[in-house]
């Protein structure tokens, strides 16, 4: 929600479950990892992150705050891990919802029904990246873009920012 009407509570409830809870799992199981044998396959820290880890996305600043946080987290632990022999990966997905009935809550239905991704999608891609070594899987292509459009017009909105306030 929007931070002007978001609890306290529902913050730390969204921080706990979508960084924190990365964060302890990847910690508790490492010496289970450390210690299976490996059979000549890499083991790999899966974090299930977000496009608006990324970007942003307006209204939800816990939600984007709390990806951005697991974004930093698997690029960190990449860095540590990598020297234990152990892999990370993230995912970065656009919006899912089982089946196709979450479109109606985005609006514009048959506009943005597109948008929309199953979990099974999702899993797949996920098994895709493991398989190939990614170390980033955005699941949709126009992901991409959207992201490269972002960073380039990056600049560009502080400027229009700043002509905004002075006005």
């Amino acid at each position: 929600g929007s931070l002007f009407q978001t609890t306290s509570e529902q913050i730390e409830r969204v921080i706990k479950t979508n960084l924190l809870g990365p964060m302890w799992c990847t910690r508790e199981i490492l010496g289970l990892i450390d210690n299976a044998p490996r059979s000549g396959r890499t083991p790999t820290v899966v974090n299930v992150a977000s496009m608006t880890g990324r970007l942003g996305l307006l209204g939800a600043s816990d939600y984007a705050a709390s990806r951005f946080g697991l974004v930093g987290f698997t690029e960190a632990s990449w860095k540590e891990l990598t020297k234990r022999g152990i892999r990370t990966m993230m995912v970065n997905s656009g919006w899912i919802w089982p089946g196709r009935s979450g479109a109606e809550r985005i609006g514009g239905k048959r506009f943005t029904s597109w948008m929309i991704m199953d979990p099974a999608r999702v899993a797949k891609a996920m098994v895709r990246g493991i398989e190939r070594g990614g170390f980033e899987v955005r699941v949709q292509w126009w992901w991409h873009l959207a992201y490269r459009a972002a960073v380039l017009m990056g600049p560009l909105q502080r400027v229009v920012a700043k002509l905004k306030i002075k006005s």
